[in-house]
């Protein structure tokens, strides 16, 4: 069953829209006082606030794969057309039939405020999930790839 499901997780890699271009900071003022970086609001798990929301939606589906509402208000219309809901339910039945309630999730590598790669730990196994949303809200998941972890 393990190969199974890994094989739907492999397929969902490059769906949906392109990640959004990186932002180019404007060059910093002529001052004495050295700029602060500036980084995007965090979540209690390390995750910016909107992967951090994304992926609890994500969560939500693993536990109530057949709520076609949270699935409409947590993947993209273009996600959702190249994916359609059906499947992902279908996907979404076999994470919780294959892994059980999936609670604690910790960041692994943010690499901009809107992609991140998570581990999201259930009661027998875990999963690595890279993610990215639209950054503007309500954050839906542009793509996102499922992987068991090691």
């Amino acid at each position: 069953m393990k190969g199974c499901v890994a094989a739907l997780l492999v397929a969902l890699a490059g769906c949906g829209s392109s990640p959004p271009a990186p932002a180019i900071a404007p060059p910093p003022a002529a001052s004495a006082a050295p700029a602060s970086p500036v980084t995007p609001a965090a979540a209690a798990s390390g995750l910016p606030t909107s992967v951090d929301e994304a992926m609890g939606r994500v969560q939500t589906l693993i536990a109530n794969p057949d709520d076609g509402v949270a699935m409409q208000a947590t993947f993209s219309p273009t996600f959702l057309t190249s994916i359609p809901a059906d499947k992902m339910k279908g996907l979404f039945s076999a994470m919780k039939s294959q892994l059980g309630a999936c609670k604690d999730r910790s960041v692994v590598q943010v690499k901009s405020d809107t992609t991140a790669l998570v581990r999201v730990q259930c009661e027998r196994g875990a999963l690595n999930v890279t993610i990215v949303v639209n950054p503007a809200p309500p954050h839906l998941v542009e793509e996102i790839l499922f992987k068991p972890a090691s």
